[in-house]
């Protein structure tokens, strides 16, 4: 029986949250690439970054329509990793009720390290 080398496994996704909308364009997309590093570094897994998947929807369209879109992006991972901040984000908030909900693997951030929460 042929088994795939560890290499070849593919690592489990994790979903990356954070505020967007509050903060400029630039300093969003800062601390999504910053926990993209840190999901990869720390937490060996493959980030999901909520910013880079688009599906071609304009970043000028309706908030809700960008959270649909984020909703079916998070259930698409095992794991979710929220940013120093994500309370203060509706959509965060709202992220975070989904994956508890789902039972996915949630992972903290108070300032930059890395805790797993358990709901």
């Amino acid at each position: 029986m042929w088994h795939e080398p560890d290499t070849m496994k593919k690592k489990p996704r994790c979903y990356n949250s954070g505020p967007i909308s509050s903060l400029s364009p630039i300093a969003a997309w800062y601390n999504f690439e910053r926990a993209d590093r840190l999901i990869a570094d720390e937490l060996q897994m493959q980030p999901v970054n909520p910013m880079k998947v688009t599906w071609g929807i304009r970043s000028t369209a309706p908030w809700l329509v960008h959270m649909i879109k984020d909703i079916i992006l998070l259930l698409t991972c095992s794991d979710v990793y929220f940013q120093p901040g994500w309370e203060k984000s509706r959509g965060a908030r709202l992220e975070f009720k989904t994956a508890a909900f789902f039972g996915l693997n949630i992972w903290m951030s108070r300032s930059w390290s890395v805790e797993k929460h358990t709901c």
